[in-house]
């Protein structure tokens, strides 16, 4: 279907929306961008180039084009107007600041020898959108023409905490291609030769948020499914020089294409995704291979999409979000998994598996790079005068057999080098993990963590309200409660934020008023299963102790 799924991380727990007005859709490749307060600005499938109001950016309407256009599927909507299906490369696409006036982004270009085993990109090229006037003003400029792989796209903050470095691979992986993107363009630096050297190759690449390695997750001999062979290269990066260092390499058996990677916020753990299987890697570990810890097996849960068709959710992509979760697609399937705790070893970092029904995503996750990494501060790169003033943020989770029993987790950025945690009702944390605090008895607290290094400190207070006896009576807001996806087949995912009920409930009532469903809920994400309920309109209402906390409207459809 059309339309896409956004998740708000300007919310905490986030806000997952689906917009079918957007009309753009994803096959593998999807890149966006959005301003530093967190506002969508372009998002792209390859093909063209959508704004945050919806419409496609003035000489975006048609980006990359050549010979696979129409070979990956243009069609039209409703209207008459053209439906780009999207590039199928995972990571083919890139949007990265180069000035608060000016988006760059680089393209791969897709080539098709006549079968779809057989597809790479031919070329890198870039383009450049200037934001005041809302416009594409360069497009489709050639960087490099080499045959190059889909799914090695990345880009890492360059240590003077203003430019770019780009990687990618050619269509071997015997040669890396490092770019430096800076506001006289785009250049090639290095062309490293490696001592990999296998044929395509599909999957994902990531850099560490720290800056330091550079990883790649591929499958090659694409087609040979017996005979498939999966390589994990661990590269050492420095961001001064834009040098690549010689890999560690992991040879395994592939079980599909669409292997993932992705770094903890922290950049400490990998997690490597390999189907039915979800690795941690220590980056710290003196032997990182050896370090490798099976932190999820698939369940093998079905999606039921008809009485004759499912699909099993496998892992796949994934990517760090800024709430310091990792989330990626389940395969073929709408589901999304989640990795909750990703800076903790081993089974601690909590996998969730096919935790949200996204209503029309499979296989598809964005790709962008890590914005908060700042300057190398004191090094020989550090030249432009920038410094790395610490940002405290932070999210906190409920246990659920004790509303007064609080997790919080430290997501501040560019550097802190100390933390100091004030829970209000006279406790203190030095460091960065307190875990787990325990408040004394319901009420409004204000939790403030304040952060720090050598050019500065910064802080952030959240209020916190915990149970009904913190207001006295709960105020029912618009923002309290929400559901997703509405409409649904009656299993959708409710969130509770701002509020941390003490004896939440759901309950969910027909068109003559009787109670059909009822279930315990939380703060946070609460997943309800509902799936008994016949097609039709139903009210909910979520209270607190007796009193209601939020309620509306709910579709249930086939």
């Amino acid at each position: 279907m059309a339309g896409i799924n956004v998740f708000d991380f300007n919310n905490d727990p986030v806000f997952i929306d689906v917009q079918d007005s957007f009309k753009i859709t994803f096959n593998f490749t999807c890149a966006n961008i959005s301003s530093i307060s967190g506002k969508l600005q372009y998002i792209s499938n390859g093909m063209h180039i959508l704004n945050e109001t919806k419409q496609e950016v003035k000489n975006g309407e048609k980006i990359n084009y050549n010979g696979a256009y129409f070979d990956r599927g243009v069609s039209t909507y409703s209207d008459g107007s053209l439906r780009y299906e999207g590039f199928r490369m995972s990571q083919g696409m890139i949007f990265l600041p180069l000035s608060t006036k000016t988006i760059w982004l680089a393209y791969n270009r897709q080539y098709i020898d006549g079968t779809s085993t057989n597809d790479y990109t031919k070329g890198l090229f870039y383009g450049e959108i200037r934001n005041i006037v809302d416009s594409v003003i360069i497009k489709d400029s050639l960087i490099t023409i080499d045959s190059l792989s889909p799914a090695s796209l990345q880009a890492c903050r360059h240590a003077n905490g203003r430019d770019w470095w780009l990687i990618t691979f050619s269509h071997n992986h015997d040669y890396a291609y490092v770019f430096l993107l800076d506001p006289t363009g785009c250049r090639l630096i290095h062309k490293i030769q490696t001592p990999m050297n296998y044929f395509f190759g599909t999957g994902q690449a990531s850099f560490s948020p720290r800056g330091d390695k550079y990883v790649l997750h591929e499958t090659s001999s694409i087609g040979d499914f017996l005979n498939q062979s999966g390589h994990l290269c661990i590269f050492d990066f420095d961001r001064c020089s834009g040098w690549l260092g010689e890999p560690i390499i992991k040879r395994f058996w592939a079980k599909n294409i669409d292997l993932g990677c992705a770094f903890s916020n922290d950049g400490r753990y990998l997690y490597t995704a390999n189907i039915d299987s979800l690795l941690q890697f220590d980056m710290d570990a003196a032997n990182i291979l050896a370090s490798e810890k099976v932190v999820a097996v698939s369940d093998k849960y079905k999606s039921v999409y008809t009485p004759n068709f499912s699909a099993t959710n496998d892992f796949g992509y994934m990517a760090l979000a800024p709430d310091g979760k990792i989330y990626g697609p389940g395969g073929n399937t709408l589901h999304m998994h989640r990795i909750d705790y990703p800076d903790e070893e081993g089974a601690e970092a909590q996998v969730k598996q096919h935790i949200v029904n996204t209503v029309n995503n499979t296989n598809t996750i964005p790709n962008f790079p890590h914005y908060r990494l700042g300057p190398e501060d004191g090094t020989d790169c550090d030249t432009l005068g920038l410094n790395n003033y610490a940002v405290a943020k932070f999210r906190y989770e409920v246990d659920t057999a004790d509303y007064l029993r609080v997790r919080f987790t430290d997501l501040s950025y560019y550097r802190p080098e100390a933390w100091h945690w004030d829970f209000g009702d006279g406790a203190t944390f030095e460091g960065r993990k307190p875990y787990w605090h325990t408040f004394p008895k319901s009420g409004t607290y204000e939790v403030c963590l304040t952060v720090n290094n050598e050019n500065g400190s910064d802080t952030l207070c959240r209020t916190l309200v915990l149970g009904t006896s913190a207001t006295g009576d709960v105020q029912p807001k618009d923002n309290l409660i929400d559901i997703f996806p509405n409409p649904s087949d009656g299993r959708f995912l409710l969130t509770i934020r701002d509020y941390v009920p003490e004896q939440g409930v759901l309950r969910i009532y027909d068109a003559l008023g009787r109670e059909v469903h009822h279930q315990r809920v939380y703060y946070g994400w609460n997943d309800v299963e509902a799936g008994h309920l016949a097609v039709g309109t139903y009210v909910y209402k979520v209270e607190d102790q007796g009193k209601l906390m939020g309620q509306g409207k709910m579709l249930v459809v086939e």
